[in-house]
């Protein structure tokens, strides 16, 4: 498959993502669209894609993909980078302007999101930022609401984006 595209909602009392979702999200060969969160968000104008920047190697990758998702849905995107204490940022992140804004975010991305949940269209995400991806206590995948696009590595970026597709 190209793309594995998957309703998913958190339990609404142990506040995780299902069995299902989770078990796809963490073993399929190919790229997994969790789409949840406010519709409204997803479908209206407004709103952005987000992508974490760290030293991973599917950085690029990740860094790509939102890109193009972003030009799709014609909507800014923000790369997302964790403050570790009061020590500068990791990495540097290109210029910023309407279409692109780099963000420093202090605490945990999980809680960026949750915090930014009312404007997030689609988050990218690599397999291997799923579990802890920034170091504390929440993980994207089962702290956050919010639409995600889990990548994998080299097959993902040969299986190019999907143009008919609307997350």
């Amino acid at each position: 498959a190209v793309l594995v595209c998957l309703g998913a909602t958190r339990h609404s009392v142990l506040k995780r993502v299902g069995s299902t979702a989770s078990a796809l999200s963490e073993s399929a060969h190919c790229p997994v669209a969790l789409l949840r969160g406010n519709d409204k968000v997803v479908r209206r104008d407004g709103g952005w894609i987000g992508v974490g920047v760290d030293r991973s190697p599917q950085n690029e990758l990740l860094v790509k993909r939102a890109m193009e998702e972003a030009g799709l849905r014609r909507a800014p995107l923000r790369a997302l980078t964790r403050r570790q204490d009061d020590a500068e940022p990791d990495v540097a992140v290109g210029r910023d302007d309407d279409d692109f804004r780099s963000v420093l975010v202090c605490g945990s991305i999980a809680d960026y999101l949750n915090e930014h949940a009312h404007s997030v269209k689609l988050f990218v995400v690599g397999a291997d930022g799923l579990g802890r991806p920034d170091g504390g206590g929440n993980s994207v995948l089962y702290d956050t609401d919010c639409p995600l696009l889990i990548l994998r590595g080299p097959d993902d970026e040969r299986a190019g984006v999907v143009e008919d597709r609307q997350l």
